[in-house]
């Protein structure tokens, strides 16, 4: 694992995503979730979802150590979601831990 890491940051500070914008991933992770999120557009734009109408993504720590990236996006569709790994993510610098 290289210790090169990129802040992923979507947009602008959001309540719903405080832990998002507290961590930092791995670069691999952060193409991993770019990946998943263009497949998400773009498969919601084939049953008519707008990129507006997803909404922001949350990350929650998993006791395991691992991290959990996730949109809800409709009742009918559910949710996406994404396990970042132990090891492929940490805390910023004065967040919480």
């Amino acid at each position: 694992m290289t210790e090169e890491r990129s802040r992923y940051n979507a947009g602008p500070e959001r309540a719903d995503s405080d832990t998002l914008d507290a961590v930092e991933l791995t670069p691999a992770a952060v193409a991993a979730w770019l990946d998943l999120s263009r497949l998400i557009a773009k498969h919601g734009a084939a049953l008519g979802l707008r990129p507006e109408d997803i909404p922001d993504e949350q990350a929650e720590p998993q006791a395991d150590g691992s991290l959990v990236i996730r949109v809800d996006l409709t009742p009918t569709l559910g949710r996406v979601a994404m396990t970042v790994p132990p090891g492929a993510w940490r805390w910023r610098a004065g967040t919480r831990q």
